[in-house]
């Protein structure tokens, strides 16, 4: 199983056929951070490559929603300068989160140049800063604050009786289970890891943060780093990362105790609310964008569905994966259809 890159999904508008949908009138994009440095040594900082990656979703969206060359184009959107009043952008308090919502809307609506240059009273010119570079705020959301600097992502919720239902998966027999099958696979990683984890860590019970440490320094460290006694095979670091997987995903959701996807749900709400948004202010709100963490993936793609349709709706997305809501119609005019909202 490998990480999922871009994930998107279509919400019709009313009885539009998503086949032949000639418009797009709004949409909500759920984006995850950037390569980042590991969990295991708070705090995380986002990388260069981070940054990069952030930057060139941005980038993907801009040419899909923005570009005026784009078929999936939101219907009167402004093309060049951002219209604060068409796009919306959140992020729970996190540097990395923070910081990769930053690179997003830069790729997103890029500096603009001259077209910035604005004519004073006393008839001098002034050109914003970083070659016309855009300002988009962001708005602070209510769960996901320091979770890039939490090992477990649940910690991060405000909700107590989603960290408890988590909580449960410890006690189950499948973790067990897997506690005890995996325990040698687990403790054959020390040379690599005793610097980070003590013995009694290397379990089962670590599989995220082990997998993360071990991933990020593949990125960003030499395999000189690695004792030449152990070989790191891309066996093993796969079977690493569906253990973490399976670790991440019961955290995040279990289909008898609903209210451990609370982050799922908050994020199905707040589409909801954004694309109705869209059609009760007859277009004025186009284009919503939240930045967060995996939890709410894993978390909605349980609650939807997705994860019985498709094991790989189980597993952890890449960095910078994203999920857009798009609202479509098929009628021919412009603006929004006269028959929305009655």
């Amino acid at each position: 199983m490998s990480p999922i890159s871009i994930l998107t999904f279509v919400a019709s508008l009313l009885f539009a056929d998503l086949v032949n949908a000639d418009r797009v009138l709004g949409a909500y994009i759920f984006q995850r951070h950037g390569d980042r440095s590991a969990k295991a040594w708070p705090p995380t900082k986002l990388t260069s490559l981070g940054y990069s990656q952030e930057y060139r979703t941005g980038s993907f969206f801009h040419d899909r929603y923005i570009s005026d060359n784009s078929s999936y184009q939101i219907d009167g959107i402004s093309t060049d300068i951002v219209n604060l009043a068409q796009v919306t952008a959140s992020a729970p308090q996190d540097d990395v989160i923070d910081n990769s919502g930053e690179g997003f809307l830069q790729g997103l609506y890029p500096p603009v140049g001259s077209i910035a240059t604005e004519t004073l009273r006393n008839g001098s010119t002034i050109q914003s800063p970083l070659n016309g570079y855009q300002l988009i705020p962001m708005s602070d959301v209510r769960s996901g604050s320091g979770s890039e600097d939490n090992t477990w992502l649940q910690s991060a919720s405000s909700c107590s009786k989603a960290k408890f239902s988590s909580n449960n998966y410890f006690n189950s027999k499948s973790y067990h289970d897997l506690l005890s099958t995996t325990r040698g696979l687990y403790q054959s990683l020390e040379p690599l890891v005793n610097q980070t984890f003590s013995p009694s860590e290397l379990s089962y019970k670590n599989a995220y943060t082990i997998w993360d440490l071990l991933h990020v320094a593949l990125i960003h460290n030499s395999t000189a780093s690695f004792p030449s006694s152990v070989t790191l095979t891309d066996t093993v670091m796969q079977e690493l990362f569906v253990l973490g997987n399976e670790h991440e995903f019961n955290l995040a959701y279990n289909i008898s105790d609903p209210i451990r996807a609370v982050a799922g749900m908050n994020l199905a709400g707040e589409v909801l609310t954004a694309l109705n948004e869209t059609i009760t202010s007859g277009g004025k709100s186009k284009l919503n964008i939240q930045f967060g963490a995996y939890a709410s993936f894993l978390s909605y793609f349980g609650l939807s569905g997705l994860s019985s349709a498709n094991a790989n709706f189980t597993g952890i997305p890449g960095y910078a994966s994203s999920m857009a809501w798009e609202l479509v119609t098929n009628d021919e005019g412009t603006g929004m259809p006269p028959h929305v909202g009655h």
